[in-house]
């Protein structure tokens, strides 16, 4: 037989589409979701910044305020980048930057 595999996922309705969104790790999906509350930040520029980096790089940067490091990423320029750190410092200030749940892909 096969090997079992969670899926951890996220549905999105809009008017004009269901989008469902699949992760790996809880981690990831958790990280999607706290991306998706900051003004400016949609689906698709999540999907970039995870695919980008790992869930404790980036937890990493924004708990370093390391704003220049996140315009780096395709899509987040200087004022979503701020926003970035300034609504999820505190929101991820208990997260793990180190970790197996927080490094994988």
């Amino acid at each position: 037989m096969g090997t079992q595999l969670t899926l951890y996922t996220r549905l999105i309705v809009r008017e004009d589409a269901h989008l469902l969104f699949g992760f790996k790790t809880l981690d990831k999906r958790n990280l999607f979701n706290e991306l998706l509350r900051i003004s400016g930040v949609g689906p698709k520029l999540a999907l970039a910044i995870l695919s980008h980096m790992s869930v404790a790089d980036f937890v990493r940067l924004v708990q370093q305020q390391e704003v220049m490091q996140l315009t780096r990423l395709k899509g987040v320029g200087t004022k979503v980048a701020q926003r970035i750190v300034l609504d999820l410092k505190e929101r991820l200030s208990t997260w793990s930057t180190q970790g197996a749940s927080a490094s994988v892909e």
